[in-house]
């Protein structure tokens, strides 16, 4: 399965990472809102990511994870994020941004992971309906 089929409609920076070992999955490279470039410069900070939930990346901008369902060594990562009370950078983006309510990014990410889901058990049952099909036209 392409993940970065999957999440490419995010319009936020975004990750997809595993943590045992660490490695990089995918990352959409032009998001709606493109995270400032000093906010991608976390090669350090990546691996630290081993649970769900908020944190500030060394850069100042906030970063929120939440492990994928169905895979659960995959964590996506929203990142270079302007979210109000977290987020402590300063200065002027060269990218559109804007400042957004953690409890909207949480909601975005919940239905997000939904429709990842529901496709996810689509893609199975079709398979599995494909096995069956095969089985039968084998059989003598």
């Amino acid at each position: 399965m392409n993940l970065i089929n999957l999440f490419q409609p995010i319009p936020f920076p975004f990750r997809v990472q595993t943590n045992d070992p660490y490695s990089l999955v995918c990352e959409n490279q032009t998001p709606f809102f493109d995270a400032p470039s000093n906010s991608k410069l976390n090669d350090s900070f990546w691996p630290s990511i081993t649970s769900d939930g908020w944190r500030v990346c060394n850069q100042g901008y906030s970063v929120y994870s939440r492990r994928i369902p169905k895979l659960p060594k995959h964590f996506l990562v929203l990142h270079g994020l302007k979210i109000k009370g977290i987020w402590r950078s300063q200065g002027k983006t060269n990218g559109l941004s804007i400042v957004v309510d953690r409890r909207n990014i949480v909601s975005y990410m919940d239905t997000l992971l939904a429709h990842f889901v529901a496709h996810f058990d689509d893609f199975d049952e079709k398979i599995e309906n494909r096995v069956e099909l095969n089985r039968y036209a084998v059989a003598p």
